[in-house]
């Protein structure tokens, strides 16, 4: 562009050639469009459709000059109507797709009208004319193949036949020897038969090589699809294996920083316990602490690490829940709106990715009102599905750019603000939940995404049961976490009693009192807990409610819900007791 190379901007004029190669390259374009399904008949169209009109208008030409010589509706008048009529009606059948019945119909007439010639002037007059009836049988045999060519022979030879008859009815009238009609006659034919012949060869070969030219584009096509293919699927297999090295690298790092996070949270629960240290920085610690979870998670489930923790709640909690998180990232400078129905909407999730997934929305509307604006989120119900609508009044996103926000490391922001998964996040839960998320933006005018979520069968969310004297084994290796998930435990009314490991775990299986619930770490330093807990489960048959908690779920095999209940670190105590409760009094 002009502007891009600095040249000073003028006015080219418009010229006369430029004109006419435009309407040149328009009409062949059109000339072109014909819905017609072999190659070999789709490459012949325009040659034939110019044919067709260029002799529509020597017809019409015709029957210009006809009219204007006789003055009357004469034979002459009448032969160039339905000629001129009979290739208009041909481009209209090559126009709907009817290729070869307009060129049967085309073929048909020229040697018609080449009969019709014979008849009327005989053999002997038609002689200078002989090597142009030869042109039909050229055109069918290139557009309809050798079949044709040598019916058209064999009328034309009919042709000869009858203005052979004809010039000899004459021969008397105007002085002719029949032995010059004959030999003239069988000069003609042997004309058309050797013309026919080389035709025929000449055809064969020309449809051979058309042939083989399809032949070559369709697997110049299929190879250039192939290669498409096999450039997508690369792309596929980089990207499986960005994947794979992000969630090796957090599961690196996610189990010692959970435990941290899960030390946090739980002196936070002891503060919010104790009189007096209630208050804004409690859960100003507390949102913190939520916020380095989120980040693991968004590491983790990308990385299909993160065990799913699939449960019923109400959307509209888990909604306000995740406002505390949501608010603080608009500092003042957005609008916030937020609208929940009076009533519960209960659905089948993974909470901790919903939350993530409304943090991950929001944080694209933040980026896209840097100048402020309104953030709406709002929950209603649609058709028996929870409806929450995430709506900003930003800066928006052109068509190309909302086909590929779920595509995992895509993002059109800065490489220092963004990394291309968060909506990749989203489209995943969506995609678990068997959804639906529509996205309705537009540059200057704001983005509305829609995410429908079937709701949860009917029936009250489990309440938790009376926890105290509830018999309790613990098993987790961290120091710091230990001592607090023991503590909350026996404030809660359990029976505690601790291992740091999967041995001290099974020596005291052998001593204690039966427990109802064992809870383990998954990483152990000398096992790991599904198995430390599948044989304290048989050490106590039907004796016991599974618990464990992790922090990933990759090695971990396929757990059935109704025996080991998964939590994820960092969690609160009240959501262990919660779980424990529930699963008692299940």
């Amino acid at each position: 562009m002009w502007w891009a190379k600095g040249e000073p901007y003028t006015r080219r004029p418009v010229q006369g050639g430029d004109v006419w190669v435009s309407l040149v390259r328009r009409g062949m374009t059109w000339l072109e469009q014909v819905p017609v399904a072999d190659p070999l008949d789709r490459r012949n169209a325009p040659g034939l459709q110019i044919l067709l009109s260029l002799a529509a208008l020597l017809g019409l030409f015709a029957l210009v000059s006809a009219w204007m010589d006789s003055g009357r509706l004469s034979m002459a008048v009448g032969i160039s109507a339905a000629a001129t009529a009979g290739l208009c009606f041909c481009l209209w059948l090559v126009r709907r797709g009817q290729f070869r019945p307009a060129v049967t119909l085309f073929y048909a007439g020229l040697l018609a009208l080449i009969t019709l010639s014979y008849q009327i002037y005989g053999l002997r007059l038609q002689a200078g004319l002989q090597v142009a009836h030869l042109l039909p049988l050229l055109l069918g045999g290139l557009l309809l193949g050798r079949v044709a060519l040598w019916w058209g022979a064999a009328a034309l030879l009919g042709a000869l036949l009858l203005g052979g008859g004809v010039d000899i009815s004459r021969a008397a009238q105007v002085g002719l020897v029949r032995s010059e009609v004959r030999d003239t006659l069988m000069l003609s034919g042997l004309t058309v038969l050797v013309a026919t012949v080389m035709l025929d060869r000449l055809i064969s070969a020309s449809r051979r090589a058309m042939r083989h030219s399809e032949e070559l584009q369709l697997a110049y096509r299929r190879l250039a699809s192939e290669m498409a293919e096999k450039e997508r699927t690369q792309a596929q297999l980089l990207q499986s294996q960005k994947l794979d090295a992000l969630g090796r690298l957090a599961s690196g790092i996610a189990h010692d920083f959970n435990n941290i996070l899960g030390v946090i949270v739980g002196y936070v629960g002891i503060a919010r316990s104790t009189d007096g240290y209630d208050g804004a920085p409690i859960g100003g610690i507390e949102n913190a602490a939520r916020r380095g979870a989120i980040m693991t998670r968004r590491l983790l489930g990308l990385g299909h690490n993160r065990a799913k923790q699939v449960e019923r709640f109400d959307v509209c909690v888990a909604v306000r829940r995740a406002m505390s998180l949501i608010e603080p990232l608009f500092r003042g400078r957005v609008q916030v709106e937020l609208t929940l129905p009076d009533r519960p909407m209960p659905v089948r999730l993974d909470r901790d990715e919903f939350e993530l997934a409304l943090l991950n929305m929001a944080t694209n509307a933040r980026d896209a009102m840097p100048e402020g604006g309104n953030f709406r989120l709002s929950v209603d119900e649609l058709d028996g599905m929870a409806r929450i609508v995430v709506a900003d009044t930003g800066c928006g996103m052109p068509a190309d750019v909302v086909e590929k926000i779920f595509e995992p490391f895509f993002t059109t922001k800065p490489h220092d603000r963004g990394t291309g998964i968060g909506m990749a996040v989203v489209r995943r839960l969506i995609d678990d939940a068997r959804g639906r998320i529509d996205v309705d933006s537009a540059p200057g005018q704001g983005t509305r995404m829609t995410l429908l979520l079937p709701l949860a069968e009917s029936g009250e969310i489990p309440v938790r049961r009376d926890l105290s004297g509830v018999r309790v084994l613990l098993v987790e290796d961290d120091p710091q976490l230990r001592p607090l998930l023991a503590q909350a435990l026996g404030a809660a009314g359990c029976r505690v009693t601790v291992a740091e490991d999967g041995a001290q775990a099974m020596a005291e299986a052998e001593v204690m009192e039966t427990p109802q619930v064992l809870v383990s770490d998954y990483r152990l330093p000398d096992t790991d807990g599904i198995l430390l807990l599948h044989r304290l489960a048989a050490h106590w048959p039907q004796a016991v409610r599974i618990l464990i908690t992790s922090h990933r779920a990759d090695d971990m095999p396929l757990l059935d819900e109704r025996d080991i209940a998964m939590l994820t670190k960092p969690f609160s105590t009240e959501q262990l007791l919660d779980l424990m409760g529930q699963r008692l009094a299940a």
